[in-house]
């Protein structure tokens, strides 16, 4: 398209293809099952709908496809549905002419749905909304680049004196920042008005350069303070979100660590404390699930203790070593496990020592 759409042309359109498409049987012709199922596979359920209201009421053959009119109508409903959810994903990307053209369609298909026209007349609302704030920009764009352009035009003027042209471009300039004066606080005061905080402030900052009036400064500090409300209320909301967030996973590891505890899996649990502690993720729980694990560990560690001290008894010492050994990988720290684990360790050295001097030869 070369221009913006004109609801009042496509609506026009859209009337005239209604009513051809309308005039597709003859007064008082019932229409064939066959055609109906035909209409409604395309997609026109106008058709389809107005040639069975157009059935005489007393034509017992009629009734059959009386029956299904809620069945199409059921159908339509869903087809319109489908088509503007699909117009406002085409609006969404841009695809402005894609998106009437799907809603135009819709409703030559279905002329009787008041949604469709409700969906359309807001989409027509949105465009014109959007072309007069594109067309708006524009005009800031052209404006400011006319304010910040007069001070290179008088350099030029005083650089090059003699040049006639820079010198009348230059009162031009002048003449035309003095002119949008107006156009630029009204733009501004309007878009504070609407909400629209950054046209405001770029619209008053170029009025106050043009031309200080304590109008406009309110105006202004009225503009900063709104944003900066808005940008504190942005940062408390994102670090509301963050907080859920992190709560939300320091649940979901507790739960794990729960789990695991649970079972028994003592490595599990204490590597759920390990991703708590690593992420700083606070939560009540914690200190309730810690104080479950180190009890735990303690039980254990307490059984390794108590089994490895029999098997050591029993003269069994690597196996007894081996068990302190999981012992202390439950609790590095713990001094009773850990002097277990280095007196089997000097036993097993010094049977080993014995060994390798009971396998010497005997000197001559």
């Amino acid at each position: 398209m070369s221009g913006p759409l004109r609801p009042s042309r496509l609506l026009l359109a859209l009337m005239l293809a209604t009513l051809t498409g309308c005039a597709q049987l003859p007064l008082g012709r019932a229409p064939s099952p066959e055609q109906i199922d035909r209409w409604v596979a395309q997609h026109e359920y106008g058709r389809a709908l107005e040639a069975i209201d157009r059935l005489p009421k007393d034509d017992p053959a009629a009734a059959p496809l009386r029956e299904r009119r809620s069945e199409i109508v059921r159908q339509a409903r869903a087809y319109a549905e489908r088509r503007m959810e699909a117009a406002e994903r085409h609006r969404r990307k841009g695809e402005w002419e894609t998106a009437f053209e799907t809603l135009y369609e819709a409703r030559r298909n279905y002329p009787f749905s008041k949604r469709l026209g409700e969906v359309l007349r807001a989409l027509e609302r949105a465009q014109h909304e959007r072309i007069a704030e594109i067309e708006r920009k524009l005009a800031l764009l052209r404006t400011e680049w006319q304010v910040r352009a007069v001070p290179l035009r008088e350099e030029l003027a005083r650089v090059d004196a003699y040049n006639r042209t820079a010198e009348w471009e230059l009162e031009q300039a002048r003449e035309a920042v003095a002119q949008s004066f107006g156009g630029l606080r009204r733009c501004g005061l309007e878009a504070l008005e609407a909400g629209d905080l950054d046209i405001a402030a770029r619209c008053l900052e170029l009025a106050r350069r043009i031309r200080p009036t304590p109008r406009i400064e309110a105006a202004l500090t009225q503009v900063h303070e709104r944003q900066r409300s808005t940008r504190e209320a942005r940062e408390r909301q994102q670090a509301q979100a963050r907080e859920a967030r992190e709560r939300a996973r320091a649940e979901a590891l507790l739960a794990e660590g729960r789990q695991a505890l649970d079972s028994q899996d003592v490595r599990a649990a204490r590597n759920v404390l390990v991703q708590l502690e690593r992420a700083s993720l606070d939560h009540p729980a914690l200190p309730g699930l810690r104080r479950d694990l180190e009890a735990v560990i303690a039980a254990k560690v307490e059984a390794l203790l108590h089994q490895g001290s029999v098997l050591y008894r029993n003269g069994h010492i690597r196996e007894a070593k081996d068990t302190w050994q999981t012992a202390r990988e439950l609790d590095p720290d713990n001094e009773a496990v850990n002097e277990r684990v280095e007196r089997a360790k000097r036993v097993l050295e010094r049977v080993e020592e014995l060994r390798q001097e009971s396998d010497e030869p005997a000197t001559e």
